[in-house]
């Protein structure tokens, strides 16, 4: 084989990579152990992105390749106050209760990993270690670590979710920074 038809199927090779990466999903790896005993840390799972329809990017530093040139100090710069707005390609599904999504929080790239425990319009309030959706208690076939946080009449604003890690007790979540938007869902744990 030559070096010519080499290269051709290298780049070939390396966008089908970048495709399914933007559009079908990636691995991910759990930073932390608020989602045990479902995840543990370090563990890897497939974040699907076409379940939802895939999350397009807003940034250079969000698109595969082009985040290179975020490298040069004045792309990188700009890049900082870019928004390219938000878009999502058609998707199969809509998220739903205790799916396992994983999602950005604020202007950063780190990624979360959480269960939906309340949907738009819920009303959410917690108490004796166990989470009540619209006045019925939650059977949360995750959750294994209960806490005994106390919450009452959270309601949860259209497009938007209540998300908590399965392990209550040590869990940085919904119940300390909001409910998240739609439009930050990247995609869900492919085999939850």
């Amino acid at each position: 084989m030559s070096a010519r038809h080499f290269s051709r199927y290298f780049v070939v090779a390396l966008l089908l990579v970048l495709l399914i990466k933007m559009l079908v999903g990636e691995p991910v790896k759990v930073a932390s152990c608020s989602m045990l005993p479902t995840l543990k840390p370090q563990e890897w799972i497939w974040c699907d992105k076409a379940s939802y329809g895939a999350l397009m990017p807003r940034r250079f530093i969000e698109t595969p390749l082009l985040n290179l040139l975020c490298f040069i100090p004045g792309v990188m710069q700009k890049d900082t106050v870019r928004d390219w707005g938000y878009r999502r390609m058609v998707g199969f599904r809509e998220p739903e209760r205790l799916d396992v999504v994983i999602f950005k929080r604020g202007k950063g790239n780190n990624l979360y990993i959480k269960r939906i425990i309340g949907m738009p319009g819920d009303t959410l309030r917690m108490q004796d270690g166990k989470v009540y959706v619209n006045g019925q208690a939650l059977k949360d076939t995750g959750s294994k670590y209960s806490s005994y946080d106390v919450f009452s009449d959270i309601v949860v604003a259209p497009k938007h979710y209540f998300v908590m890690g399965d392990f209550r007790s040590n869990s940085y979540d919904s119940r300390r920074f909001g409910c998240i938007c739609w439009e930050d869902i990247v995609g869900r744990m492919a085999s939850d």
